[in-house]
Parts: structure tokens; sequence; C-alpha cells
């Protein structure tokens, strides 16, 4: 018995549209002392774009808990890093020591010690469908 091409490919497809589904990423970010600013959130997808470019969204601040996502985006690690920008001047404020002064966080709540966590502390697997990341702000 022989197979269409059509529906050979019609099969494949069907077969393999489960691994080319895009994932979602929800964010829940706690600790927001303020309704002031907005919360700036940024996605890395491997060590040598970190802290540097990545997928980037600013979420109205709201005191308490905020949720945020990120849409279509291909499986793989990933590290998130959050700042609540106060005064919407879209800087990090730091005091005299280079102290923050606003509140932040990294996903796996990696710890800021003299600078932030590297890459490896702040990455999580993310796969098909949707995955739920909590960040806990520091001020």
């Amino acid at each position: 018995m022989k197979i269409p091409i059509y529906m050979f490919v019609s099969l494949v497809a069907f077969a393999l549209s489960g691994t080319l589904e895009a994932a979602e990423l929800t964010v829940r970010v706690s600790g927001i002392r303020s309704a002031a600013g907005g919360i700036r959130l940024a996605l890395f997808d491997d060590a040598g774009s970190y802290l540097k470019t990545g997928r980037s969204r600013v979420v109205a601040a709201a005191q308490g808990t905020i949720v945020a996502r990120f849409k279509d985006l291909p499986a793989g690690s990933y590290a998130l890093a959050v700042h609540h920008d106060e005064n919407a001047n879209g800087k990090m404020e730091k005091n005299l020591l280079g102290i923050p002064t606003e509140g932040y966080g990294f996903s796996n709540d990696a710890k800021a010690l003299f600078g932030p966590p590297p890459f490896s502390q702040s990455a999580f697997a993310l796969g098909d469908g949707q995955t739920t990341v909590d960040v806990r702000l520091s001020y």
C-alpha cells in the first residue's frame, strides 16, 4: 500500500507539532514595597547575553505581587532579572557605596553578592507548555 506524499507530510507535521510549540513563561514578582514606577523584567537565554541583551518588558508596579508573562518562547535555558524602577528613570538607583536602593531579584532567588549572580545560578529550564517562576525582590 502506498501513502500519497501529502498524507505522509501531514502525518510528519502532526507528529512534530508537539515539539514545535512555543512555551509561555509566567513570572510572579513578590515583595514589591510600593506602587510607584514600574517593574522591569529582563529574560536572557544564554550566559553570553546575560544582563546585556534579552527580551524585556516593563509592567506597572503594585504593592505586594504582580504577574507578567512572556509568550512564544522556544524551549531552553533562561535566566530572569527583575528591577523595581520606582522613579521610572530606566536605571538602578544606588547609594554612595554602590548598593542598590531600588528593589531587584533574580530567578531561582539567586543572591547578588558584590554584583549580580552568574547566569548558572539564575538559570532555569523552560520546556514546551507553561512554566512559572517566582522572584522575590530585595531592597
